[in-house]
């Protein structure tokens, strides 16, 4: 009996490789770009201006990977990671707002 007929392909293009990276970036972008105009532009920088480039360049990563299955797990853990990351300075802010 040959079992290699049931042992997924790793090196064939993934169908919805684009599934991940989109659902991420259909949030995380704008988030990211008005957090750069409010945050990085006027200087407040530090540590969240270190948070959203974070956010920007594994958003860019989830974009650039191979389209094939090996990388699906790394694709969804940099798309996951940049929404984190975009979502990070944003409630940060409105919590410091929130307690003053």
């Amino acid at each position: 009996m040959n079992d290699d007929e049931n042992v997924p392909v790793l090196d064939v293009p993934h169908e919805t490789w684009w599934l991940a990276p989109m659902l991420t970036s259909v949030i995380g972008v704008p988030l990211v770009v008005c957090e750069f105009v409010a945050l990085v532009v006027r200087d407040v920088g530090g540590f969240l201006e270190f948070v959203i480039w974070a956010a920007a360049v594994l958003f860019v990563i989830a974009w650039t990977l191979p389209h094939t299955r090996a990388n699906r797990g790394i694709r969804m853990t940099t798309a996951v990671g940049g929404l984190v990351c975009a979502l990070a300075p944003a409630l940060l802010v409105s919590a410091m707002g929130a307690s003053l």
